[in-house]
């Protein structure tokens, strides 16, 4: 095997971030789901009960969003091009709910922040952006260049996470 050839076979480092960063949200996203049963969902400094419909849709929502990250990290070896973007459009639609649900937060009710969760949704997003700015990456991009169209389940389960949540966050910045 020539240097060329092991070079090509290198994963570019960055990806383990990317990878674990997965991981670990997959993780929340499952217990998420377990803990959507608890039937009461803090809305800023308040606590809001929850009807078993609710629940229901915020314990399915986040186990797609969970199976969603579970694809997309043990298909990420694959070197497709739409692992990468489905990775993107991943990182970028959870950045926009996060920022979108605390805005509405502070916009509806400015007393009833907490000042704890604005700094841990701060930190997400930042380690959305953080995912982007590597998945950008041209080291990255030359690596996901084998063409192939994105799994159809998996477009299923982003967009009904991403509208359940979309829905829920409107629904709940009300309350």
């Amino acid at each position: 095997m020539s240097v060329a050839e092991i070079d090509e076979d290198r994963r570019p480092l960055v990806l383990v971030f990317v990878y674990t960063w997965d991981v670990v949200r997959a993780l929340l996203a499952l217990l998420a789901a377990v803990v959507s049963f608890g039937g009461a969902v803090m809305v800023g400094t308040r606590v809001v009960d929850l009807p078993l419909w609710q629940q229901l849709l915020y314990a399915t929502s986040a186990a797609s969003y969970g199976a969603a990250l579970f694809v997309i990290g043990v298909l990420m070896p694959r070197r497709a091009a739409w692992v990468r973007r489905a990775q993107i459009t991943v990182f970028s639609i959870s950045a926009t709910l996060a920022v979108t649900s605390q805005a509405l937060q502070v916009v509806v009710d400015p007393q009833g922040v907490d000042a704890g969760v604005l700094a841990g949704t701060l930190v997400f997003v930042l380690l959305y952006v953080a995912g982007i700015a590597a998945m950008l990456g041209g080291n990255v991009a030359a690596h996901f260049r084998a063409p192939g169209a994105t799994p159809r389940y998996l477009i299923a389960l982003v967009a009904f996470w991403c509208c359940v949540q979309a829905g829920l966050v409107v629904l709940h910045a009300g309350s």
